[in-house]
């Protein structure tokens, strides 16, 4: 029974170069949670494009708040407001 039990959920063995080229494949395009990595600094102008598709893909917000120019909040008569 417990040989059954594992069989069935029982994945493909994993080797260190499978595990490897996967964290690679993670660094170089990111996961659902963590940007792609800049690697070295002559890879930057590639890494820069992956970086903002990536922020487009999971955190549009974000992206839209980084694109738009941050305004400081006014009051009615125009002057800046003091949150302190």
């Amino acid at each position: 029974m417990s040989e059954e039990f594992y069989n069935a959920f029982a994945t493909s063995p994993t080797t260190p170069a499978t595990i490897a080229q996967n964290m690679n494949l993670e660094n170089e395009t990111g996961t659902m949670q963590k940007p792609p990595k800049l690697m070295s600094i002559e890879e930057y102008y590639g890494w820069k494009d992956r970086f903002e598709n990536w922020v487009q893909a999971n955190h549009l917000r974000s992206w839209e708040c980084i694109l738009k120019k941050y305004v400081l909040p006014r009051t009615e008569l125009r002057t800046k407001k003091n949150n302190l």
